[in-house]
């Protein structure tokens, strides 16, 4: 279940709109494509039946964690289909045809669709550490190399596009204000959640930054405005800065759940410090270590957590990841022991207390 927020739209997204979206004829390829971009974008940030509304219960942190067996990615079905697959005006929501027919729609919109591809295979997997069902659509020329795009197979939402040149010229990176420019179109052209802000670049080389763009959240605390940013409501965006041509976006879609009741005192920062202090993991006493907070979005982690008080059932077991984030207090303790870092960063939820993840650098 995905999307404890925006329960006011939700009642604005109609069964059939959805179906109607999906399975409009394709008279104008922009037409069609924005519809159903609002209708997916929608489905996918909300979730919620009115069942599930009604029998709703104020969250908590689990005691574990839900664990899984074998790998993250569980393939069930794998099937070739000809480069010229989904002619026709329309085809039905969520078949093999429709993810053709949007990877193809992602891929031009990228300039990429030129693939000179031997090999089409869509993928039916299940993708264990998020609990979501997949479809991916691979492309494979004749020297074995993929283009993949990745979609979630219950809402169609576009989850990855992987799509790196085949070979890398010299150049020089442009400047970083016009690489976000390519990369920010890019973003504001392809079918994710529209409204998200630039937040920051990781330059990996020459010939690959990547730019993330994450959801806002406004917060009065203590008289005062606020604003977080989730790093799991973002996508990323990496192009190429010596030539501005696209490689990669991939896309994180974890909801806040913010379900606090009016008048809740927030949790302070000095009272989110004491909490992690009473947590007796530190190596060092307090005082050696520099100590930072922020007001942040944080991802519980209780198979971390379950870890840390001893109460799994093995060692190396696999946790599946939370279906909703929180808000909380980051706190981060660095320090250096022996001559090697000697780091925290642990996470307490702003309204519960809880301590929601645990993380050092041993």
């Amino acid at each position: 279940m995905r999307g404890y927020e925006f329960l006011d739209l939700l009642g604005q997204v109609d069964a059939d709109l959805v179906e109607q979206a999906l399975n409009a004829p394709r008279k104008k390829k922009t037409g069609r494509r924005t519809a159903l971009r609002l209708v997916l974008a929608a489905a996918a940030l909300t979730g919620l039946t009115a069942g599930a509304i009604a029998a709703y219960s104020a969250w908590r942190m689990p005691d574990r964690g839900e664990t899984y067996q074998g790998e993250n990615i569980q393939v069930h079905e794998t099937r070739d289909y000809p480069m010229e697959q989904t002619d026709g005006e329309s085809v039905e929501a969520l078949t093999d045809q429709w993810f053709i027919l949007q990877a193809k729609q992602v891929l031009d919109t990228v300039n990429k669709l030129d693939l000179d591809a031997e090999k089409l295979t869509v993928t039916r997997q299940t993708n264990q550490s998020w609990s979501r069902q997949e479809v991916q659509v691979s492309f494979t020329d004749d020297g074995g190399r993929q283009t993949e795009v990745t979609f979630d197979a219950e809402t169609g939402y576009l989850i990855e596009a992987t799509t790196f040149d085949r070979e890398f010229t010299d150049g020089t990176p442009m400047a970083e204000d016009e690489a976000l420019a390519i990369a920010r179109q890019y973003y504001e052209q392809l079918p994710y959640a529209r409204g998200y802000e630039y937040r920051s670049v990781e330059k990996y080389d020459d010939h690959a930054w990547s730019f993330s763009f994450d959801k806002a959240y406004t917060l009065n605390l203590w008289g005062q405005t606020q604003t977080v940013y989730s790093p799991y409501e973002e996508v990323r965006i990496t192009i190429d800065p010596c030539t501005g041509s696209f490689q990669l976006s991939n896309c994180f879609y974890v909801p806040l759940l913010d379900d606090h009741e009016p008048g809740t005192e927030p949790v302070t920062e000095a009272q989110a410090l004491q909490i992690a202090e009473d947590l007796d993991i530190l190596a060092q006493p307090v005082e050696n270590y520099e100590v930072t907070a922020a007001l942040a979005v944080c991802l519980p982690r209780p198979g971390e957590m379950a870890e840390y008080r001893g109460t799994t059932d093995g060692a190396g077991e696999s946790y599946r990841y939370s279906s909703v984030s929180r808000l909380g207090w980051s706190l981060r303790f660095d320090g250096q022991r022996d001559g090697f870092a000697d780091s925290y960063w642990i996470c307490i939820d702003l309204y519960t207390a809880q301590v929601l993840s645990i993380g050092t650098t041993g």
